[in-house]
């Protein structure tokens, strides 16, 4: 859960209409999250990046 919107970010209802549901759960796309991450630049981020970006190249089949 995020408590605020980063400059550029989608508006609340893109955002709400491109969720991702899992098990009935809906979750911000994992390409937006990858963004998010990516502009923030925190070190904490880093191994985040990381593990999308490869699960975006190889996804689970």
């Amino acid at each position: 859960m995020f408590d605020r919107w980063l400059p550029g970010s989608p508006d609340p209802d893109r955002m709400i209409e491109s969720a991702e549901w899992v098990e009935g759960i809906p979750f911000s796309p994992l390409c937006e999250v990858l963004t998010w991450k990516e502009r923030l630049g925190r070190q904490k981020d880093q191994e985040d990046v990381k593990l999308i970006r490869d699960h975006l190249a190889h996804p689970a089949g």
